[in-house]
């Protein structure tokens, strides 16, 4: 059996990379953005950046031949002492195949590499274990399904503009969830364990009413996604903590999206501040944007967004 260490160090990487940093930064560092040409989907600004042997991997990955039990073998393995460290270039590509298909991640495991039986590198990619059990999963799926359909019946059609689209989602959402405030605090009970468990996921906004930021944007990206728009979930700082929040393309154009900081409390009025806004605009309350899903102190620039 092929060891797993490396993907729990990631978790625990992870994790550590998403708690907050301390109080203000008065004095918020430039965001790295690169321009997106209008026809480049999300998807092919990160492929374009990639090297040959990456976009492989990556459409590897697209592919869906990797299954649980059927792994994908490189042709030599990666060793983590070569000078050329290809193992974390081939990282990358899961770190970002994970990060632009986050919806419904608790119904399946993420693309993981595989570590060699002495630990010193990587002989190839397997999809890891889903965070729930199966028969959970199917359990939570029941419970999940009925909810979307029922959110996305309230939305326009896809023939709708993209703004109107946009608001619609931003609007509902701002209507049906509230924060979680609970969940960062501790002390759950077994009655609250699943809510606060889930609130950083789409499955605990749409079951349970109530997430964190996270939620908030995985569920943008989610309704998103089922009206076909581009979107993609960012993270990044604000003055008091990391923070995740949305860009998301607009008649070609792209733009942030903050539905968290958007729901203040009265749903007839959410705080528009923050919606489709620039670079320059969202500067002034956030910062580092990357694409979420990065590892600690790896910087991947997201596409500049303009203004309305």
């Amino acid at each position: 059996m092929k060891k797993r260490l490396f993907p729990l160090l990631l978790a625990l990487l992870l994790l550590a990379g998403c708690t907050p940093q301390g109080g203000p930064d008065p004095t918020p560092s430039p965001t790295e953005t690169e321009p997106a040409a209008e026809e480049v989907s999300v998807r092919d600004f990160f492929v374009a950046k990639m090297t040959e042997e990456q976009r492989q991997l990556y459409e590897v990955l697209e592919s869906g031949v990797i299954t649980e039990g059927e792994p994908y073998l490189f042709d030599e393995p990666l060793l983590s002492g070569d000078e050329d460290q290809k193992w974390l270039a081939m990282l990358d590509v899961l770190d970002l195949y994970n990060a632009l298909h986050a919806v419904r991640r608790w119904q399946w495991g993420k693309y993981v590499l595989i570590t060699n039986e002495d630990f010193t590198g990587f002989v190839g990619v397997e999809r890891g274990e889903a965070i729930v059990p199966v028969g959970s999963r199917e359990e939570m799926t029941a419970a999940f399904e009925p909810v979307f359909e029922e959110w996305v019946a309230k939305l326009p059609g896809k023939d709708a503009s993209d703004e109107k689209k946009v608001r619609a989602i931003c609007d509902l959402m701002c209507n049906e969830l509230e924060y979680n405030y609970e969940s960062l605090e501790g002390g759950w009970s077994r009655e609250n364990h699943d809510r606060n468990r889930f609130a950083g996921s789409e499955y605990g906004a749409l079951v349970y009413g109530m997430c964190v930021c996270e939620g908030y944007a995985q569920t943008f990206q989610c309704l998103a996604e089922a009206l076909g728009l581009d979107s993609i979930v960012v993270s990044g700082e604000t003055r008091s903590a990391h923070h995740a929040w949305n860009l998301v393309r607009v008649d070609g154009q792209w733009y942030h999206v903050d539905v968290t900081w958007m729901d203040n409390g009265d749903p007839e009025r959410p705080d528009e501040s923050w919606l489709l806004r620039s670079d320059e605009e969202f500067l002034t309350s956030h910062w580092n944007f990357n694409a979420c899903g990065r590892r600690p102190r790896q910087q991947r620039p997201v596409p500049a967004a303009g203004g309305a």
